[in-house]
Formats: structure tokens, sequence, C-alpha cells
């Protein structure tokens, strides 16, 4: 049997083979990644904000993306623009036409 690790685990979603990916050393330096995937496996588990249309700020920890480039961040604290105030989320999925921009710490 295969270490499932090293090659990124399958799973089939409506018909569609879906391979999961980590950031492990052996799947960073796959060949067959295209840079821009690469890209976001390196951005898995770090800190990121996030700007919204409505002027909302989100900053939490990078976790996935779906088929649709809609991001999923953890552990979040949303700001709002009016009266300053923020609330903390276990979980928030942003569709990507409300993302104004995207930073990530550290970079």
């Amino acid at each position: 049997m295969t270490d499932p690790k090293a090659s990124g685990s399958q799973k089939k979603a409506s018909g569609a083979v879906c391979k999961i990916l980590s950031n492990t050393p052996e799947e960073m330096n796959d060949p067959s990644q295209s840079p821009g995937r690469r890209q976001l496996q390196k951005w898995l588990g770090r800190p990121m904000k996030l700007v919204l249309t409505d002027g909302r700020i989100l900053i939490g920890v990078f976790s996935c993306t779906d088929p649709q480039m809609n991001i999923v961040l953890t552990q979040v604290k949303v700001h709002s623009v009016e009266g300053g105030k923020s609330r903390a989320l276990p979980i928030v999925t942003v569709a990507r036409k409300h993302i104004v921009s995207i930073c990530i710490e550290g970079n």
C-alpha cells in the first residue's frame, strides 16, 4: 500500500476525482503541480487577511479553496467597518467575488 501523504489522497466527489493536497515536502516539490497550486500549498496554515467588497476585514488561517476558488479560513476574526466592532468565528467560507485583496502574513 502506498503512503497517501507522499502521493496525495483522492476522493470521489460528484463523479469527479479530486486530489487532496497537503504542504508536505514531497507534494511541495511535485513537478506536475502548476506554479499557482504550489503557491497555494505554501499558504496552507498561514495567517491570511482578506478585505471584502463591503469593507469588512477577515483575518484567519488559510485552510483551503474549492474548485470555484472560494477561500476557507479558520480561527477567524471579522473586523467591521461600522463601529470598529470585531467578532470571532471558527470557520468562514468567502466567495471569491467578494474578495478585494488578499495578504499573507510574513510575505
